[in-house]
């Protein structure tokens, strides 16, 4: 069994998961195993929603989608000219940006990377998407970009 792989699921979905725990997210972070978490949501492991797709005693997640990205589709802001992506994977993938400005280093791979993504400077904010896209899921992350 797992957490469900919704953004619906409750804190009582989480403790049902992880035995011996009540109504305290802190005590549920503190009982959880690592390997545990979907890297996809695992996050700073902070909130409820980390949780999702969490599977405890196993020795991974459970996945409904072959690809996980990291950082997650939150997203992350630009501090240098060059960011890094990783990706998680069993199959072959192709990498796409939704705009000229920000420029992958891979085209395609296959299993796990971890590429870089080319920011061209500009003087106004500013974001994009990037799409590792596998089979017929589809997993972004977003790029932030500070003007100046």
């Amino acid at each position: 069994m797992a957490v469900p792989d919704t953004n619906t699921f409750s804190l009582q979905d989480v403790e049902t998961e992880i035995p011996g725990t009540q109504g305290n997210l802190s005590a549920l972070f503190a009982a959880s195993n690592d390997s545990g978490f979907n890297l996809t949501y695992k996050g700073a492991k902070d909130r409820l929603s980390n949780f999702r797709n969490y599977v405890h005693g196993g020795t991974g997640y459970v996945s409904t989608s072959p690809i996980a990205l990291y950082p997650t589709t939150e997203g992350y802001e630009v501090a240098d000219p060059a960011s890094t992506i990783t990706v998680f994977s069993d199959i072959g993938w192709n990498v796409t940006s939704n705009d000229i400005w920000a420029i992958p280093s891979l085209s395609s791979g296959f299993g796990n990377a971890t590429f870089t993504v080319r920011v061209e400077q500009s003087e106004t904010g500013r974001n994009t998407e990037i799409h590792v896209i596998g089979g017929s899921f589809d997993n972004k992350t977003y790029i932030v970009q500070a003007g100046g």
